[in-house]
């Protein structure tokens, strides 16, 4: 395709992604329904498929939603953000309203009752951010109350970040999303945004602390590992820059800039004849054939916001356009998962990608979103 065609698609696609995202069977729009307002991970084809509700998702799709109103607020956009708040602290809040829930699979009654710092984090940054906008304290009492929970722990473990919010079970050090690892520095976000809402920068020691700690396990070459093996696994390699470049941007902190570029480049001069793997060795040689479309957007929304120039950036658009856009009746709108770990492509369609890929194509497209994500990074999904 022509460039010139191709760049008049790329800023036609996020009104396409949008649509899918607010009106397919992605989200639970029954008001009627118990669960209104959450978000499932992912919809496939094969209605054999055991799809689940997800807390995380959902609480990027909080601040998705969020993130859209702050640009052009509506009042089904208001509505939408009040009934996914809703479902999060009526539906996923365990009893004890120390964490949420992660899943509930739509053919079961109840909850997977697991508890991880990750999934929790990413539900309260969006639900500050539904405080913010729509003014419900409940959204703001619950939101500290966990984060609480969160400091004492890394108080208590000498700044490292907890992976198990149940605080029992052991960790499987083969999966980088299992264990604990500096893809946590991403459960900051919500704190450095508590500080900003509550205008009580004390909240900001803490996360220093932690920053500093963290960055001595940047390799020499510009990685973070993600398992025993010291391999390389993007998606969690790029939650550790976002979270380094968010907390850069806030305060002013170009050393921590400076780390996210690294890993960026680091990626960059990996880029092989095959294109990039989203799976890498100690050597940086590819384990993967490809990479997700979820990586591949948070790396061009790092790189738009870092402001690398477009003969770098715009290259990884058009892969991110060609390969897993789908226009297809089934999903249209949507963006494919991609490749997973085992080596196979996954042909569903995706939420958290979808959201990565918008806010990607978005800040790539419009002037106004990259100022807002540059006065306020927690607006990163």
């Amino acid at each position: 395709m022509p460039q010139l065609l191709l760049k008049n698609r790329i800023r036609e696609v996020p009104d396409k992604v949008a649509n899918w995202l607010l009106h397919s069977p992605i989200v639970i729009r029954d008001s009627s329904h118990m669960d209104y307002g959450g978000v499932f991970a992912w919809l496939t084809d094969n209605t054999a498929d055991s799809s689940f509700i997800y807390s995380e998702i959902t609480g990027y799709y909080l601040t998705w939603l969020c993130y859209k109103a702050n640009i052009k607020s509506t009042d089904k956009l208001r509505k939408q953000i009040k009934g996914t708040a809703d479902w999060l602290i009526n539906r996923a809040l365990n009893d004890e309203k120390t964490g949420f829930w992660y899943r509930k699979y739509a053919n079961e009654q109840d909850f997977r009752r697991s508890v991880y710092w990750f999934d929790n984090c990413m539900a309260i940054n969006g639900l500050i951010h539904a405080y913010t906008l729509l003014g419900d304290l409940r959204y703001l009492h619950i939101s500290r109350e966990i984060l609480q929970l969160l400091m004492n722990d890394i108080h208590a473990m000498a700044y490292t970040i907890p992976w198990n919010g149940n605080l029992v079970g052991s960790s499987n050090m083969e999966l980088w999303s299992e264990h604990n690892g500096p893809f946590l520095l991403k459960c900051l976000l919500p704190l450095i945004h508590l500080s900003q809402v509550t205008n009580q920068p004390h909240y900001l020691e803490i996360i220093h602390t932690c920053f500093e700690k963290y960055a001595s396990l940047q390799k020499r070459e510009g990685n973070f590992v993600s398992n025993i093996h010291n391999n390389t696994f993007l998606h969690p390699h790029l939650y550790t820059l976002e979270a380094y470049w968010a907390y850069g941007v806030v305060a002013y902190n170009d050393t921590c800039i400076q780390i996210a570029k690294r890993g960026i480049d680091w990626i960059l001069n990996r880029f092989n004849t095959e294109g990039y793997s989203g799976y890498m060795d100690s050597e940086g040689k590819p384990l993967l054939n490809g990479i997700g479309s979820d990586a591949l957007a948070q790396t061009i929304r790092l790189m738009t916001l870092m402001s690398y120039p477009d003969q770098d950036t715009f290259p990884l658009v058009t892969m991110l356009m060609e390969h897993y856009f789908s226009e297809s009746t089934s999903g249209k709108g949507c963006f494919k998962y991609g490749y997973i770990i085992e080596n196979k492509w996954k042909n569903d369609q995706n939420c958290w990608s979808s959201m990565f890929a918008y806010q990607a194509l978005d800040l790539y497209n419009n002037d106004a979103s990259r100022k807002l994500l540059l006065r306020n990074p927690t607006f990163l999904i």
